[in-house]
């Protein structure tokens, strides 16, 4: 790792009681982890945050500081 970076991974569950305990629709999965990869991409873009995706919303969201760098790679 260079410094001033941080890595992040990301799984999908693929636990059908996991989505259960949540009370959410195991086929989903995939879609939910789309929507939330774009809810990211806006939240290290965008100082305040207007989001609605399909099944996660923000608004007047933001973080603080923002990234250095611009966009982040993913």
């Amino acid at each position: 790792s260079q410094p001033g970076r941080t890595r992040l991974g990301v799984g999908v569950s693929n636990s059908r009681e996991e989505y259960a305990v949540m009370g959410v629709y195991f086929g989903t999965q995939g879609s939910r982890c789309d929507d939330q990869i774009s809810a990211l991409k806006k939240l290290w873009m965008e100082k305040t945050v207007a989001f609605s995706g399909e099944f996660h919303t923000l608004d007047k969201q933001g973080i603080n500081p923002l990234p250095v760098q611009l966009p982040i790679p993913m």
